[in-house]
């Protein structure tokens, strides 16, 4: 295996950085099957690249002790990030065994201050509270798409709002949209024109056979993955 630096353009506002702790872009090769991998590794130096590589086949192979053993030889500084966090959230089910396999799945979970990510959570748990999303059913939906925790609350906030706009003439709400992203919480974060392609495009294949938009709304709030599969996919079902 060998390592070389990766010139990767990344988010300012996914990892931050200092002097201390900066973030260097690396990529990984595999030899054997010349597959890469792209890792953030913090310059405090204790975490190995290649470790990564192990917990990512651990979690694979559905190896969870030796996950948790893999865990425990990261980084002091990484250990914490991750047990200060679950810390926050282990009364609305967060536990080491859930969210150390979304970090595997999202490496710079490692990395991201406990703090930060807490923020992003509430935050954004406030501005549908009163559409039913709470810490108890949203923390389950970010184990299951982990870039949910690391994305801010403004860009989540967009998504929801602006795919809800496109389609309140046919049915669709906050009330009813947010228990579905619940459901399938990709809608969280998938683009709004996309989620509208999809519904648009399936509806007018089918217009002939009178599909409407005030009939397929409702029907995707109960089958919310309708909204986020591609008309050719739906089509040949």
């Amino acid at each position: 295996m060998k390592i070389q630096l990766y010139n990767i353009v990344y988010s300012p506002n996914n990892f931050k950085t200092s002097s201390k702790h900066s973030i260097a872009p690396i990529k990984i090769c595999d030899n054997d099957s010349n597959n890469y991998y792209p890792y953030y590794l913090p310059s405090f130096g204790a975490t190995n690249a290649e470790l990564f590589i192990k917990m990512e086949n651990a979690l694979k192979e559905n190896k969870s002790e030796d996950l948790m053993k893999l865990f425990d030889q990261l980084s002091d500084k990484a250990k914490q990030n991750v047990k200060d966090f679950v810390k926050k959230f282990e009364a609305n089910g967060l536990s080491l065994d859930n969210y150390i396999p979304a970090c595997v799945k999202q490496p710079q979970l490692f990395y991201q201050s406990s703090e930060t990510l807490e923020k992003n959570v509430k935050d954004f748990v406030k501005k549908f509270e009163a559409n039913g999303l709470s810490l108890d059913n949203y923390i389950p939906a970010c184990v299951k798409q982990p870039q949910l925790f690391y994305q801010s609350s403004e860009t989540l906030e967009k998504n929801v709002k602006d795919f809800v706009k496109k389609f309140e003439a046919n049915g669709l709400s906050l009330k009813n949209y947010i228990p579905a992203c619940v459901k399938q919480p990709s809608l969280f974060y998938k683009s709004p024109e996309t989620l509208e392609k999809n519904v648009k495009d399936f509806v007018k294949k089918f217009e002939a056979n009178v599909l409407s938009l005030n009939d397929y709304i409702p029907a995707c709030v109960k089958q919310p993955q309708l909204f986020y599969q591609s008309s050719e996919t739906l089509e040949k079902m």
